[in-house]
């Protein structure tokens, strides 16, 4: 047996990677949701962009890149920024999610939903992560 010659180190991680298929999906499944992941949030990084369910009752500043919800307006569902700076006078009975920016609240501002500031990259991972499963929790056969 001493005689035999040594496995190669290509022999042993082929007979390894055949040993455990499922981990080998698993592993490949996550390098390509971690692509995907990046992909997404490089896609339009620099660029402003607003989501308002009614665009005529906010002000938005293009040039400062900036939003702006007057006193006098009640904002109905979600008021989500990407690389802009929100500023609160009204109401929004929904979320407020500003990714790459800041939220500013008036006193006289009421938000009804949650604030989010999403600034790094595994916390706006995680808040869609958790977006997608509401929704997917919402959904009824």
């Amino acid at each position: 047996m001493t005689q035999l010659p040594k496995e190669e180190m290509k022999d042993k991680w082929k007979r390894w990677i055949k040993g455990h298929p499922i981990l080998v999906a698993a592993s490949i499944f996550l390098f390509l949701m971690a692509g995907s992941f990046v992909s997404i949030w490089t896609e339009g990084r620099d660029q402003f962009y607003v989501s308002v369910p009614n665009m005529e009752q906010i002000y938005v500043d293009y040039e400062n890149s900036t939003v702006v919800v007057p006193d006098d307006q009640v904002i109905e569902g979600d008021l989500v920024v990407r690389n802009g700076n929100v500023e609160i006078r009204g109401e929004v009975t929904g979320d407020v999610i500003v990714t790459d920016g800041q939220v500013y609240q008036a006193s006289t501002a009421h938000i009804a939903g949650q604030v989010e500031e999403i600034d790094q990259f595994m916390r706006w991972v995680w808040y869609h992560a958790q977006r997608w499963i509401k929704e997917a929790l919402q959904l009824k056969p």
